[in-house]
């Protein structure tokens, strides 16, 4: 399996004490996997800003920024619910001839 952020919106706002701070990610998702490719687009809240690790918004990369989001716990729900849409895909012939019928 294979994955691939790409970053697409910033929200930012600014509190008392600090400005600029990036509250929230939209991005593309896109899972590889067994040959197969589904992009999803995601907004991730982000954790309230602390200064101590505060990086200003001039100075961010799109590392620190992937890293928000692959950190974050509901990224791994966001991949898993990616795979089940893949397999629910694969698995996808629709019956209504039912051997009890025969």
């Amino acid at each position: 399996m294979d994955t691939r952020i790409r970053i697409v919106a910033l929200h930012k706002g600014s509190t008392e004490s600090l400005e600029n701070i990036v509250y929230k990610v939209e991005y593309y998702l896109t899972l590889i996997e067994n040959g197969v490719t589904r992009t999803e687009t995601m907004i991730q809240s982000l954790s309230e800003a602390d200064g101590s690790s505060f990086v200003p918004y001039d100075d961010l990369t799109e590392e620190n920024v992937e890293s928000w989001i692959t950190s974050h716990p509901q990224y791994n729900n966001q991949v898993e619910v990616i795979r089940h849409m893949i397999f629910e895909e694969s698995m996808s012939k629709i019956e209504d001839n039912f051997p009890w019928e025969s």
